[in-house]
């Protein structure tokens, strides 16, 4: 009899669980059906989709210009010019090397910094012309 009752309290335990992990999964189904079948609001603009593209592009490049200062802070140390030559020859190298890196840096850092520049005027003159555009759209 202590057989029989330890089974059934085994069997009712099992079955509870199967009962919760059901539930839990109906639960789930419904809340990811209900999750794709709800609408999303459209949003119209008037901007033709090749320009949103730049747009994007160009406000995240803007976005980048806002902080050149702090991406590149300490690269290059204010007493460069006063720190004295080294007299090893490997030393020699090793600094050549390094200043070339920090030149190769600065280059690179001048190049991103004009194409932001030029990415703004870009978002600029589209921007312009989205005004222009939604202000034909009012008239009419």
């Amino acid at each position: 009899m202590v057989g029989k009752l330890k089974f059934n309290k085994t069997l009712a335990m099992v079955s509870g669980i199967a009962m919760i992990l059901a539930i839990a999964v109906f639960f789930y189904v419904q809340r990811m059906q209900h999750g794709e079948n709800s609408p999303v609001p459209a949003v119209k603009t008037a901007v033709i989709p090749a320009q949103q593209t730049e747009i994007a592009t160009a406000e995240y490049h803007a976005e980048q210009v806002q902080q050149p200062e702090q991406a590149f802070e300490g690269l290059v140390a204010e007493n460069l010019l006063e720190q004295p030559i080294p007299p090893d020859n490997a030393l020699i190298k090793d600094e050549i090397s390094q200043l070339k890196d920090i030149q190769s840096q600065l280059q690179e850092q001048k190049e991103l910094l004009q194409q932001q520049h030029q990415d703004a005027d870009k978002l600029l003159q589209l921007k312009e012309q989205q005004l222009a555009d939604m202000e034909k759209q009012l008239k009419s």
